[in-house]
């Protein structure tokens, strides 16, 4: 959805630039669908707003039983910017990142915030060094506290926020 509100107003060139940056990756995976996403037609946007509304709905019945859902921030730690091709995310497509021994398109970072973004639902999140990262906790929808609730209770039982060591 996001990807279609951005290609409604992009001219024709920049369209074409995602599809060309898409190319690079195989059928199927997320640069290929950000590029027909951004040339999606009102129609389009409608079945993918049907599908939010389903999601949203699927997302409160699990929340029945759950008090938060605790997920990654992203697919791995801070890495280098890659900023040598370009910029925009018609360039970003194009990208790959490392991530133990796989090669992924960069653009498979909005999976883990986009979860709770395309849902809206509220999230916190809360580094933990212990896992090299951070913590992203999501909560119901319209139940903000409840994220900052888990994040304070991480604080009691972990500690509070403690600034990583940047010497080396």
């Amino acid at each position: 959805m996001l990807f279609a509100v951005i290609g409604a107003g992009l001219p024709e060139p920049e369209l074409a630039a995602y599809e060309a940056a898409a190319a690079a990756h195989p059928d199927g995976n997320l640069p290929r669908q950000i590029a027909r996403a951004v040339r999606a037609s009102m129609v389009d946007f409608a079945a993918l707003a049907e599908r939010q509304a389903r999601l949203i709905a699927a997302w409160g019945d699990w929340f029945a039983d759950y008090d938060v859902l605790l997920c990654p921030v992203a697919m791995g730690t801070a890495f280098p910017h890659q900023i040598g091709d370009g910029h925009g995310p018609a360039t970003q497509i194009g990208r790959v990142l490392q991530v133990g021994d796989k090669t992924r398109p960069y653009s498979e970072n909005l999976f883990w915030p986009g979860l709770a973004t395309l849902a809206h639902l509220p999230a916190t999140v809360r580094p933990l060094p212990e896992l090299l990262g951070g913590l992203q906790i999501v909560g119901p929808l319209q139940e903000d506290r409840s994220p900052l609730a888990f994040a304070k209770a991480c604080d009691a039982a972990f500690g509070g926020f403690r600034a990583p060591d940047m010497s080396g």
